[in-house]
């Protein structure tokens, strides 16, 4: 059972689940066939350790939208939470380089109140998560 899942609260909801976009997945892949070639190099060694590294952030980070929250857990053994109740999002934006929009990904950010920012980071197709957090904010008023 995931965090996300744990920390649902009665008849509240996972509306959308936010995943890292293709690019950033596979570039963890490239990196280990790298770092296998070059494993006899030492530069081979530390492509291998930091595609390891990578791809544990990955796994161990989850990003949700929920009827009442937007949540991203990140961490292995020590966890950090952010979580912003739809009633105190101020404004959602979307930050896209130019290879992140050839891509499909981008950064969406989630103000709140209070001066609370969460940003979810590489995310797959942000316009989507974006209208799910607005839908669902709607929804919430």
């Amino acid at each position: 059972m995931t965090y996300v899942e744990r920390s649902l609260h009665d008849g509240e909801t996972i509306i959308f689940q936010a995943r890292y976009f293709w690019y950033y997945r596979w570039m963890v892949y490239f990196g280990y066939i790298v770092g296998i070639i070059l494993s006899p190099v030492v530069v081979g060694i530390f492509i291998l350790l930091y595609s390891a590294y990578v791809h544990l952030t990955i796994r161990c980070t989850e990003r949700a939208v929920t009827s009442w929250r937007v949540i991203q857990k990140k961490g292995i053994i020590a966890v950090d939470t952010q979580e912003v109740m739809m009633n105190a999002i101020e404004t959602v934006t979307i930050h896209q380089s130019v290879t992140d929009r050839l891509m499909s990904g981008g950064t969406v950010r989630v103000t709140g109140r209070g001066g609370i920012t969460i940003d979810l980071e590489n995310v797959d197709d942000p316009i989507i998560l974006k209208k799910y957090i607005e839908q669902q904010k709607m929804t919430y008023v």
